[in-house]
């Protein structure tokens, strides 16, 4: 029994211990208030612990359409597709970048790349921008991270507000010579950290690695994944380095494998053996409880060109569709489950969780709250691709049914989405030419037509540079 419930039950012990007398009477209005006065402290302090533990994964280069919930007919995503049911799920989430630093700097952020100065992996969110792990330590949470991809590790984390931070890499990828950690042990050190028991309630980041390539995947997730769809099958030549138009990048190719379609077939074995270690994590009873005392809120960093626009198999380049559309799903406490086709972007995540939790929000934040409801009817998401990921630096606005492209040096792009197969751009149909003008005026509202100045961040150990190229983020 709870103090309280002792003081309750001695003041009525004791009421009918004693004589029907106003003195008698007084004593106990005196205790009655006194168990008052303690249950309302009971109920405040039951509040300061009943914040709810959060679970957010993220994934490197997975689309959405791999996804059975968003339309996939391969059946690569039994779990996650389990997990969508009786959630929030977002149609229409886009990345702020095709790379991974960037993308993810700007949802723990709230800002845009050129503001945090992450413009590009290997390089830290400065000193002094209050992140997603800092805001939720300040209101007392345990923040933890486990992350699988390198550009994550030591030196250049994206660390800052986090209590502990496994980058432990102890695999080494079956065709190159770099560090991994596959989807099996990422599962296994975010259970272990789980289950640590804590007088905090925690935020655990845990960021996957598998869709990137190479893609590695089980054997035995082979099978499964030989249905694929796409461009027809074509033997694909080697590019001399990581660009990826009309060729196999360099880091992605497997000595005398050249057909597209094989590299497809390995890709989605990749999606399925990350759907069976993301099930395990959520089918864990302390992790499925979330689904009605806590918050669990899944997406990746950015997308993969599978052909489309004549891109093989690499991300970072562009700014199109398969690039930055990604998948969002959000269950717990406090959830309403559904379908949303409005425009969000990765930059409301700190703002939605923050509204969710009905924590302070900053005015500052690029994001909005999306979790409670829609934004305006007429809003309109950027992303960016930054020189050193690029030939041209290239700007897209997405609006629900359209997006328009600025390439620098090049020109406009204006497509009907999701699709992007016809380039409108010379007709221009009025909505696409307001989607256009609506595009320079963000870029100027926003600054984000001044390219990036070389910041300190940017210098890089040969080690660093390496790893990078080998990783295809830089040519």
């Amino acid at each position: 029994m709870s103090i309280s419930g002792h003081l309750t039950l001695a003041v009525f012990t004791l009421a009918r211990s004693m004589p029907f007398q106003t003195a008698g009477i007084e004593i106990v209005r005196s205790l009655l208030r006194c168990v008052f006065v303690l249950a309302l402290w009971t109920l405040a302090v039951g509040c300061r612990r009943a914040k709810p533990d959060i679970l957010l994964i993220t994934v490197d280069t997975l689309r959405a359409d791999r996804l059975g919930v968003y339309g996939s007919l391969l059946g690569l995503t039994p779990s996650l597709d389990r997990f969508a049911q009786g959630a929030l799920v977002f149609d229409r989430a886009y990345a702020v970048a095709p790379i991974t630093a960037p993308s993810l700097s700007s949802a723990f952020t709230s800002h845009y790349p050129h503001e945090t100065k992450v413009t590009d992996n290997g390089l830290q969110i400065p000193p002094g921008v209050p992140t997603l792990a800092d805001l939720l330590r300040q209101e007392g949470y345990e923040t933890a991270a486990v992350v699988s991809n390198p550009v994550l590790a030591a030196p250049s984390r994206l660390d800052p507000g986090f209590d502990s931070y496994d980058d432990t890499l102890p695999e080494q990828e079956k065709y190159r010579d770099e560090p991994t950690r596959r989807a099996g042990r990422t599962t296994d050190a975010a259970l272990a950290l789980w289950h640590v028991r804590r007088s905090k309630p925690l935020f655990l980041w845990v960021h996957y690695m598998d869709p990137h390539g190479p893609y590695e995947a089980p054997e035995s997730f082979a099978e499964e994944a030989t249905r694929v769809t796409g461009p027809e099958d074509r033997t694909l030549s080697v590019s001399a380095d990581n660009r990826s138009s009309g060729a196999i990048p360099r880091y992605q190719y497997i000595s005398g494998c050249r057909s597209s379609r094989d590299y497809l077939v390995r890709h989605n074995a990749a999606v399925a053996y990350l759907d069976s270690q993301i099930g395990r994590l959520l089918a864990d009873p302390d992790v499925a409880r979330l689904r009605g005392e806590g918050l669990i809120c899944f997406t990746a960093d950015h997308g993969e060109a599978l052909g489309e626009h004549n891109t093989w198999f690499a991300h970072g380049e562009n700014v199109y569709h398969e690039m930055i559309h990604v998948p969002w799903v959000v269950a717990g406490r406090g959830i309403r489950a559904g379908r949303r086709g409005d425009v969000v972007s990765l930059i409301d995540l700190l703002p939605s969780l923050f509204d969710q939790l009905r924590f302070p929000k900053s005015r500052r934040w690029r994001g909005l709250p999306i979790f409670r409801g829609p934004g305006p009817s007429d809003r309109v998401v950027l992303a960016a691709t930054f020189p050193a990921a690029s030939e041209a630096q290239r700007y897209v606005a997405m609006s629900a049914s359209a997006s328009a492209i600025l390439s620098v040096p090049g020109g406009w792009e204006c497509y009907s989405t999701p699709e992007e197969t016809v380039n409108l751009s010379e007709r221009l149909p009025t909505p696409m030419r307001l989607l256009a003008r609506r595009l320079l005026a963000e870029l100027s509202r926003n600054d984000l037509g001044n390219l990036v100045p070389e910041a300190p961040e940017r210098v890089r150990s040969p080690e660093a540079l390496r790893r990078l190229r080998s990783l295809g983020y830089l040519q």
